[in-house]
């Protein structure tokens, strides 16, 4: 884990966007949006592949510019993380490096491979049931001659990217009368043969570019009740 004092402060200054003596760079709502269909044809097009198909960037067999993040938690603690790429293999994030797991406690670390990132844990008993739920997913820029410097920030709405995947599987089955979303995909829960509110122990895994990938910078994200 990075040193977490160093960092927590740039994690908390997401949602006010200032920090002391720090200035947030400009977020993805200042950038020109593209078409997802566009933005798919061009991850498609960086792995060779040039017909339709539906990317999850969590595949990072088959679309090696991303991360599999693995976020758990178990009886509404116990945080616990993975981040898994095609170079260097996976990375484990146990309970004990976690500064905070509890209802709005933010935790954040440094990967070599995504750069800095945290977690904050927006509620108890959100849309995944009971337990600690609706993670907020930060990544950012490290500028190691200054600690309270890089960018740009970029937040993921976990649930929310989640909840897509999961409409746009139901509408392929025909299960639900939607406008089926194309991808690309970014989050899902990871649930087996059960539905996540049902379940303790609480599953998410999101695709994330590694450093330096841009593919996702213009596309329009959800977010929960946004």
């Amino acid at each position: 884990m990075v040193a977490f004092r160093n960092w927590i402060s740039v994690a908390l200054a997401i949602s006010s966007g200032t920090v002391l003596g720090y200035s947030v760079p400009a977020t993805v709502s200042s950038i020109i949006k593209r078409g997802r269909a566009d933005i798919v044809k061009e991850i498609l097009k960086a792995i060779g592949v040039f017909t339709d198909d539906t990317v999850y960037t969590w595949d990072f067999n088959k679309f090696p510019q991303y991360c599999d993040v693995y976020l758990e938690t178990n009886n509404g603690g116990h945080c616990y993380a993975t981040i898994e790429c095609k170079k260097d293999g996976k990375k484990f994030y146990e309970e004990k490096t976690w500064n905070d797991c509890s209802v709005g406690g933010s935790s954040a670390f440094d990967d070599p491979r995504i750069g800095g990132w945290g977690v904050t844990w927006r509620t108890r008993h959100g849309f995944e049931g009971q337990g600690l739920t609706e993670p907020l997913l930060v990544t950012w820029e490290i500028d190691p001659n200054n600690l309270l410097g890089g960018g740009p920030l970029k937040e993921w709405d976990v649930t929310a990217l989640a909840i897509q995947y999961e409409k746009a599987t139901r509408c392929g089955k025909g299960i639900a009368p939607l406008k089926c979303d194309n991808g690309p995909f970014i989050c899902h829960f990871v649930t087996g043969n059960e539905n996540i509110q049902d379940s303790r122990k609480k599953k998410w895994s999101c695709g994330i570019p590694i450093k330096g990938e841009k593919s996702l910078d213009t596309l329009e994200l959800p977010k929960l009740n946004g």
